[in-house]
């Protein structure tokens, strides 16, 4: 999408494309070692402009994990300052009785019953998140059919 190619690879396409036209216009049994010596010659090409395609390829998914990384790193950090700062403070103050069971869980660091902290709050939204993008998208980004 944002990496095109390069002017060489469009070059050694085009020139792969026009040694294929030369090829069919030859006939292979009267005139068989230029016939062998244009396959070669496309063959190299083919192999040269794999090469620089799988070396575009690779860069780009490296930036990506690169990008990926510096995300997670981001997401991390904020998740991290906005639990330190309002780790004592209630996010949502509900009826202890609703949640009995697990009320000191989903209280947690603050240890006052009724509350959800920051903490378990985060918590709660990444996984409601991750639930949601895996339901409409697999594992290659693309939107699955319903």
């Amino acid at each position: 999408m944002f990496y095109k190619e390069s002017v060489e690879e469009k070059n050694r396409k085009t020139e792969i494309a026009e040694l294929k036209k030369e090829l069919k216009s030859i006939p292979m049994v009267d005139e068989f070692p230029k016939y062998a010596r244009l396959e070669r010659q496309i063959k190299k090409l083919s192999t040269e402009s794999n090469k620089i395609s799988q070396a575009r390829s690779q860069s780009i998914v490296i930036r990506k994990c690169v990008l990926i990384f510096i995300v997670n790193f981001i997401q991390l950090l904020i998740s991290g300052i906005v639990i330190w700062m309002y780790k004592s403070e209630p996010v949502v103050e509900i009826e202890s009785k609703w949640v009995f069971p697990i009320s000191s869980l989903l209280s947690m660091p603050s240890g006052s019953s009724g509350v959800i902290s920051a903490f378990v709050w985060i918590i709660i939204c990444r996984c409601a998140i991750s639930q949601i993008h895996s339901i409409f998208f697999n594992d290659f980004g693309s939107k699955q059919s319903l």
